[in-house]
């Protein structure tokens, strides 16, 4: 992964500065198969953060997820 474009994004807790890139994303299916993507990401500059923020973008288009908030799950279906 490779350091890109600086931009600035918001999120919770307000705007603040970001590097662009891409990430190569690798979900195994507990054990089984392996879904590979590339998505853009952003890495946040900001001293308090030390974060990446995978986006809507590549990575919501390769998986149907379904949000389980009261069990704490995330459920990833590839498209496809």
């Amino acid at each position: 992964m490779k350091k890109s474009n600086k931009t600035t994004v918001t999120a919770v807790g307000g705007k603040t500065k970001a590097w662009q890139s891409k990430m190569k994303i690798i979900v195994e299916e507990k054990g089984r198969r392996k879904h590979q993507i590339t998505a853009p990401i952003c890495i946040m500059r900001d001293e308090d953060l030390d974060e990446i923020v995978i986006g809507r973008e590549g990575f919501f288009e390769a998986f149907d997820i379904t949000f389980m908030e009261t069990k704490k799950k995330v459920k990833l279906k590839p498209v496809g």
